[in-house]
């Protein structure tokens, strides 16, 4: 009996719309209401896997595997179009599920925002801290653990110190290795090119792909304008 199989994902993959349509990939369209008017958000820090697991549990008649990213915007992109490749081969299901989980184990993603004010108004992190990150212009850089937990790794002072310690992190752990690598930024378009040049430049890893992209409006309600971030899969 032939195996149907669908990949269904949020709008925070941040997948162009042709490499939807070509992999015939399902999308739940997330929004944000901002003065009366709707945006599709293309990326973010979304709920979706939470609900998808509680509905889940309750179909008996299908198989479901729901698996978090642990990652966001392109990083998650890369493991969705990576599941419909795999249903497009023939794969099983089982097998397809196996590799995604392998594939997302070697993901990285490393973040910088440019002021600590939008975190504090969603309660995302305390006074106390985002007073001091103002005083002393304190920039932490933001990764993503095991249990996709979002967390400080270190922090820095200035805009330009932060840049330069996510490019060091990334010069770090790449060296040696082949990977594909995703610059995203959140209306700073002219700093994220910069760095993507930078790493681009750095010749102790190889690089197989490249991606670059802006990410979305739920993305932005959280951070605020000024968000810099790299996405790394080891191949």
């Amino acid at each position: 009996m032939e195996q149907k199989i669908a990949v269904v994902t949020d709008s925070t993959c941040d997948l162009p719309a042709e490499v939807i349509e070509r992999f015939g990939i399902r999308v739940l369209p997330l929004r944000v209401i901002y003065h009366d008017r709707e945006y599709a958000d293309p990326s973010g820090l979304s709920g979706t896997y939470g609900m998808v697991k509680m509905m889940s549990e309750q179909i008996n008649n299908l198989k479901i595997e729901v698996i978090d990213s642990k990652a966001l915007s392109l990083a998650l992109g890369w493991l969705v179009q990576e599941a419909a490749r795999l249903v497009g081969s023939g794969l099983h299901f089982e097998d397809i599920v196996q590799k995604i989980h392998s594939a997302q184990a070697k993901i990285k993603v490393f973040f910088v925002l440019k002021t600590l004010e939008y975190l504090k108004k969603g309660g995302r992190i305390g006074l106390v801290e985002a007073t001091l990150g103002a005083i002393f212009d304190f920039k932490p850089i933001i990764s993503i653990n095991s249990e996709g937990k979002y967390f400080s790794l270190c922090k820095v002072r200035g805009r330009k110190k932060s840049i330069d310690k996510i490019a060091e992190i990334v010069q770090g752990l790449m060296t040696g290795k082949r990977f594909r690598i995703a610059v995203m930024h959140g209306n700073a378009f002219d700093e994220a090119k910069q760095l993507l040049e930078r790493l681009l430049k750095m010749s102790d890893f190889q690089i197989e792909e490249v991606f670059f992209g802006q990410i979305g409006p739920a993305m932005v309600v959280h951070t605020g304008p000024g968000l810099l971030g790299v996405a790394v899969q080891e191949l």
